[in-house]
């Protein structure tokens, strides 16, 4: 399931609207989309391919100086509603812990870089086995396939 980073800004969007809302007065949120891929070839021919993709949240709820965060891989709205829900809960029954807060903006870089760092790189699973076909033949083993695949990417 390929998600644009849009999304993953909207699932970051909601969840800090809603946190605050209930009243966190800071919020962090982390929202992971990881894919991987695995081609295995066998005496240079296809022999396996895998595919897994996942997607986490990692929220993180401040009320003054408690803080408390909780993780989930069901990205859906009314899962994120519990989630949101149970992070404020369990952030205002939590001792206060002077060191608790998000960095102060006034330290903080005024100006974001973009680097670079969201890869929307996708190869059909036909393209993959023919440009892994393609180089089978010029490898020695499986270790410099998946290796000379990677740096080609």
């Amino acid at each position: 399931m390929i998600r644009d980073q849009e999304f993953l800004k909207d699932i970051a969007s909601y969840c800090i609207e809603n946190s605050k809302k209930l009243g966190a007065t800071d919020v962090g949120v982390k929202v992971i989309h990881s894919v991987s891929e695995n081609v295995s070839f066998r005496n240079k021919k296809l022999d396996v391919s895998n595919r897994a993709d996942s997607f986490a949240v990692n929220l993180t709820t401040y009320i003054e100086k408690k803080k408390s965060s909780i993780n989930s891989s069901d990205l859906s709205k009314s899962n994120l509603e519990k989630l949101i829900e149970r992070c404020i809960d369990a952030t205002k029954i939590t001792p206060s812990d002077e060191n608790n807060s998000l960095p102060d903006k006034d330290l903080m870089s005024k100006e974001i870089r973009d680097l670079n760092l969201y890869d929307e790189t996708h190869y059909p699973n036909d393209k993959k086995i023919e440009r892994s076909e393609e180089h089978t033949s010029e490898l020695q083993s499986p270790c410099n396939l998946v290796c000379r695949l990677l740096l080609e990417k």
